[in-house]
């Protein structure tokens, strides 16, 4: 059974100055390259993954304004919506501020834009392609 998205009527951005950048990770098309150099097959998993680089990587929420509306918050499913919430509680402490579900939703739209540049950095890399600078970090800190 799904749950009720919390965030469903909100919209999921990123900071403008990326959205190229973004774009060019991701798959936007079926005429776009290989998953070698497109590993994200959508623009919000980009940004999920720059939420979960940040928490990771313990960097401080990045509050930005210029931003570009890439998906609907309703998109998400429960294991993000879940991992986003307990996030938030591990870092304030605070129950009763599960409450506030656009206090949450800034928070995790503020961890992934502290990510953005970091991941961006990652995977333009040119050592290797960016899904294999993704496969490199992932087992270097997934462990």
């Amino acid at each position: 059974m799904s749950m009720r998205n919390p965030f469903e009527s909100y919209q999921i951005a990123i900071p403008s100055k990326y959205s190229d950048k973004v774009k060019q990770f991701c798959k936007l098309s079926s005429s776009q390259t290989s998953p070698q150099y497109t590993p994200f097959n959508r623009q919000v998993d980009f940004w999920y993954f720059a939420f979960l680089y940040a928490t990771k990587e313990d960097l401080q929420p990045d509050h930005l304004t210029d931003m570009s509306n890439i998906t609907a918050a309703s998109i998400l499913d429960d294991y993000h919506i879940n991992h986003i919430q307990m996030t938030y509680l591990a870092k304030n402490l605070d129950i009763e501020s599960l409450v506030d579900s656009r206090k949450i939703f800034n928070y995790a739209v503020d961890m992934a834009n502290a990510g953005i540049p970091h991941v961006i950095q990652l995977l333009s890399d040119d050592e290797d392609t960016p899904l294999d600078n993704l496969f490199f970090y992932l087992e270097q800190n997934l462990k």
